[in-house]
């Protein structure tokens, strides 16, 4: 295992955040793969994508221009956007974090814990759908249960 699967399994991990009521990884819900995708108690969803490097940060904006546009637009169900990095590139990432996104910082010398590095601020296209929202992310993991 990787350390990015290492870390997705950490964040998926229910008693990283208490907020957490369903969890999918590495799941295409939107236009583009989602590395975490959170429903929280709240109704509210969340994305996470796992960077391991510094380069690998910089190429997802080259990548997905098109998803990166329409989360900074608000033009998309989410409430938040976050980065999740190890601690050994947090700091030479940091300038490069877009307005639109927080960044998990993941210690991975030693014991695995998560801090909040960037507080990832409510976007204006995040709207609670409740239950349409909560069934379609549960059809997503029967499908991927019954593969």
């Amino acid at each position: 295992m990787g350390l990015a699967d290492t870390i997705s399994k950490l964040l998926c991990n229910k008693r990283w955040d208490y907020r957490v009521d369903i969890c999918l990884e590495r799941t295409k819900f939107f236009a583009w793969e989602s590395d975490i995708l959170i429903l929280n108690k709240s109704k509210h969803l969340e994305e996470i994508e796992i960077k391991v490097s510094v380069s690998d940060f910089k190429r997802d904006f080259k990548d997905k221009k098109a998803k990166h546009d329409k989360i900074s637009r608000g033009l998309t169900p989410l409430t938040h956007f976050w980065f999740a990095v190890p601690n050994t590139i947090a700091k030479e990432v940091r300038p490069f974090l877009p307005s639109y996104a927080g960044l998990l910082v993941i210690n991975v010398e030693g014991f695995f814990n998560i801090t909040t590095n960037v507080q990832a601020p409510k976007l204006s296209g995040g709207k609670t759908q409740g239950l349409a929202m909560e069934n379609r992310l549960l059809k997503k993991i029967y499908k991927k249960m019954w593969r």
